[in-house]
């Protein structure tokens, strides 16, 4: 419950850097210490999330997986985190656990020079697992395109309720975008 707790915390954008938030952000382990870090990087301050970052570089999956995790609800990363979520996708092997989410927080940040490489990695998970499928969609909410719409609809017939809602929810949002006349 204090993991979720935390995650709810910080995808609300809270940033208190309350004292216990701040030791679990030092002292904790797996999803606790990155929840943590992530509701102190919320605050603004590079540093703050520089630690979050940081966690892009351990070989422990649950740190590299939430730290992307994480990082993909920023509006703005540092070039720094950037470059740290570029150099963890890279060193993990295409079938490394949870690597979807390295990719999908990458892409998300992405320039729009790196965007369309980036996306052909992602696009690669529309045969994988629900998780993978389901964060895939995520990612295309945020920053996919109308090149995007026919994979996004294939995945709309998907056996998993929760792939079907994500990929609704990247349609819907792509399909604002195209009305607003936003994107790139």
């Amino acid at each position: 419950q204090r993991v979720t707790a935390l995650e709810s915390l910080g995808k609300l954008g809270y940033s208190e850097p309350l004292a216990e938030i701040r030791v679990l952000a030092e002292k904790g382990e797996g999803a606790m210490k990155v929840f943590s870090r992530w509701v102190l990087a919320n605050s603004g301050d590079t540093k703050a999330q520089a630690m979050l970052a940081a966690l892009l570089r351990s070989s422990e999956p649950t740190d590299y997986f939430y730290a992307a995790y994480a990082l993909r609800f920023f509006k703005k990363i540092t070039p720094e985190s950037y470059a740290a979520l570029d150099s963890c996708a890279t060193r993990l092997a295409p079938d490394a656990p949870h690597r979807v989410y390295v990719l999908s927080a990458l892409f998300v940040h992405a320039s729009s020079d790196n965007k369309d490489a980036i996306r052909k990695e992602l696009l690669k998970y529309v045969h994988g697992e629900k998780s993978e499928k389901f964060e895939m969609a995520q990612a295309l909410a945020i920053r996919g395109t109308a090149s995007d719409i026919l994979v996004l609809e294939q995945l709309l017939k998907d056996q998993e309720m929760d792939v079907q809602v994500s990929v609704a929810n990247a349609l819907l949002q792509i399909e604002r975008r195209m009305h607003k006349g936003v994107g790139d």
